[in-house]
């Protein structure tokens, strides 16, 4: 069988902004095949729950925001009305972490969509000017 990533949603909102947080089917996966005495026979409606509140008590360890999409694209289509000018809205992505695993998500206007986890992150490397991450809403 093949599996492909939905997004499924949790009652757990992320504590830093406000945003509920939904699961992707291959974090599921890569969490029983990680975890498989844990997690391997849990239902997925609960093991969604139990990803969901381990990614949001890291709410405070974000390591990296990058931008999502083609180079060039435009930062602010999804910009709030009445939004500040200068600030970049969607089509931003995070990184998270803590001593065992670090989770990649999509930061969405209503949600946070956890898209997989992974058990190593090496910190970019910066060109020029830029010497440390976006923060989020920075341009």
């Amino acid at each position: 069988m093949n599996k492909t990533a939905a997004l499924e949603e949790t009652e757990v909102v992320d504590p830093s902004s406000g945003k509920q947080i939904r699961i992707s089917t291959t974090t599921r996966l890569l969490y029983r095949k990680a975890y498989p005495q844990e997690y391997g026979d849990m239902r997925n409606a609960r093991l969604n729950q139990a990803i969901a509140k381990d990614f949001a008590s890291n709410s405070g360890n974000v390591l990296h925001y990058f931008r999502l999409g083609k180079r060039g694209a435009p930062r602010n289509e999804h910009k709030p009305e009445g939004a500040e000018e200068g600030k970049v809205y969607g089509n931003v992505a995070e990184i998270r972490g803590n001593a065992s695993s670090f989770f990649i998500s999509a930061i969405q206007d209503d949600t946070i969509d956890i898209l997989t986890i992974q058990n190593s992150w090496i910190k970019p490397k910066y060109k020029g000017s830029q010497d440390k991450p976006m923060a989020f809403g920075d341009t």
